[in-house]
């Protein structure tokens, strides 16, 4: 039934009106039930979502009534309306409280947070009760709840491993030099040797001091004399396949 606000017929005797007051206007209502969602319509305009409603209950607390709440009605019942006022939840990063309105969160909106944002050199992770801590990235949601509690960590750089001339070595950039190849063992690749990449397939690439190469699990390189060129005639040092 669509919720208007009724006028009663004076003429028909069998016809009974209850007076509905919702803040301090009255209105005519002619059924013995009002749900909510008629109740919001009585006034014009109608009451929006945005405004919570109440019953006022003598002696009790106000009810606030929903849409598809049913309330018994009778002469003087009373209603007020009230803006509603958003429960705001209680987060925690790093033993430092912070506030949040909405009933979900994204791991882009925890990092902003803090006065300070979290920097992306810091991963984000959420304490979990009973099982292992969840690392959070950007785009992933969180219901929230009061209590919810999350702490950041640096990143520890998952190490790579290189091999040199049989040895092997870890480092944790995605890139590394060939001055930096030279630096790794404990007694530096002397500039008397070439160092080369070897790559499968392939002839074996030549690694200048300034040249970069994109590191990952599993590169090897060999030294070999300066007066030695791969793939020609001579002797020299390369690891088997």
């Amino acid at each position: 039934m669509t919720a208007t606000k009724l006028v009663p017929d004076k003429d028909d005797p069998r016809h009974k009106s209850f007076s509905i007051e919702i803040d301090r206007t009255k209105y005519e209502w002619s059924e013995e039930k009002i749900d909510g969602a008629q109740l919001r319509g009585l006034p014009e305009p109608p009451i929006p979502p945005e405004r919570n409603l109440f019953l006022v209950v003598p002696g009790h607390p106000d009810r606030r009534i929903k849409d598809g709440d049913t309330v018994e009605v009778h002469d003087g019942l009373r209603f007020f309306t009230e803006t509603k006022v958003p429960k705001s939840f209680t987060i925690r990063i790093d033993r430092a409280d912070y506030e949040w309105l909405e009933d979900k969160i994204s791991g882009a909106q925890l990092r902003r947070l803090p006065p300070t944002p979290i920097p992306p050199e810091r991963d984000l992770f959420q304490v979990v009760p009973g099982q292992p801590d969840r690392k959070i990235k950007d785009d992933d949601t969180v219901e929230v709840h009061d209590g919810l509690r999350f702490f950041t960590e640096t990143k520890v750089p998952k190490p790579f491993t290189i091999r040199i001339d049989r040895t092997e070595y870890e480092w944790s950039e995605h890139e590394i030099s060939g001055a930096q190849l030279r630096e790794l063992p404990s007694t530096p690749i002397p500039p008397e040797r070439d160092i080369f990449q070897i790559v499968p397939g392939h002839p074996d690439k030549k690694i200048e001091d300034d040249d970069a190469v994109e590191v990952r699990d599993g590169l090897r390189f060999f030294t070999a004399p300066n007066t030695i060129n791969p793939g020609t005639a001579g002797t020299y040092d390369r690891p088997a396949p």
